[in-house]
């Protein structure tokens, strides 16, 4: 089964036209639970009093609960991750576990926002005598900031320490020389694309 790329708890269904390919969609939306927090750094002074100058902002996260059964109330997309037909209730779990094992990133969709590099944190099911045909799940998801990378050169005044082109202990590099303000200038550049400053 293909790992959803959007999960959608309580917000509208892609149409046609919709960039997302596969969707996750409950029967029924319990409750989406918001959190947005962070923290506040604050230092003593002489006076007795606390003064802050730094927040810190924590990654959003959200508690869903959602229910599917294996009678759907309305049509099933085809798109839907979840099948349309047989034991539904089932094959939303194994869709759920399957995004929680491979830590898959997903589109968050509500009635009020959406929300882009989401990941499940937590997955529970509750299963109730009286609910034998239905699942029903509690998740934790936090939307958490992904950033790019790639691979730093050493500068030249690491590797070129006897200044000659060689190394101290007598062995030789290969590579194009380069001036020390270049280096440093690239090493510089390469770190805050790495570190994602400005």
């Amino acid at each position: 089964m293909a790992v959803p790329t959007a999960f959608i708890a309580g917000g509208s269904t892609p149409n046609g036209d919709s960039a997302l390919a596969n969707f996750v969609e409950f029967d029924a939306t319990v409750s989406v639970a918001t959190d947005f927090s962070g923290d506040i750094s604050t230092h003593p002074i002489e006076t007795g009093a606390r003064i802050a100058d730094h927040f810190t902002r924590e990654n959003p996260k959200f508690s869903i609960q959602g229910v599917t059964s294996n009678h759907p109330v309305t049509p099933t997309s085809p798109d839907n991750a979840v099948i349309a037909q047989g034991n539904r209730a089932q094959s939303m779990y194994d869709v759920l576990v399957r995004m929680y094992l491979d830590g898959a990133i997903f589109t968050l969709v509500t009635n009020l926002d959406t929300y882009p590099g989401c990941i499940l944190r937590s997955l529970g099911n509750t299963q109730e005598v009286d609910s034998a045909e239905s699942v029903r799940v509690d998740l934790e998801v936090e939307q958490i900031r992904i950033v790019s990378s790639r691979l730093i050169s050493t500068p030249s005044i690491f590797r070129d320490l006897d200044g000659e082109g060689g190394t101290q202990n007598g062995g030789s590099q290969s590579g194009e020389a380069v001036s020390e303000e270049e280096s440093t200038s690239s090493f510089q550049s390469r770190t805050g694309e790495v570190l994602g400053i400005q």
